[in-house]
């Protein structure tokens, strides 16, 4: 049934990827979900905060049910790792009733 469908809205931003998941065609209820893939570094095409900052707001700012990271990274730099951690409870401050 369409209740149980399930929309994918995406877009690919700095190398990594926002998907958006509806069980239906409504507008409503969605998960956000950012997916990060590689080394986490400064440098173009890893994982930092100036490529994926723009995604994590993004991604908060959609008003959704909750939002999922999925990283598949070897690990990086301690300066990135600390950039992005402090991004992430900046957005989780801004919007306290979006789990992460």
């Amino acid at each position: 049934t369409s209740a149980n469908a399930c929309i994918f809205l995406g877009g690919i931003a700095a190398g990594g990827l926002i998907q958006t998941y509806r069980k239906n065609s409504n507008r409503g209820a969605h998960v956000s979900v950012v997916s990060m893939k590689g080394t986490i570094g400064p440098d173009s095409g890893e994982i930092n905060v100036r490529d994926y900052g723009g995604l994590l707001d993004k991604a908060f700012s959609s008003k959704p049910s909750c939002v999922a990271l999925v990283v598949n990274s070897p690990g990086g730099t301690p300066a990135q790792s600390s950039m992005l951690f402090k991004k992430l409870r900046t957005l989780r401050g801004e919007h306290s009733q979006v789990p992460l």
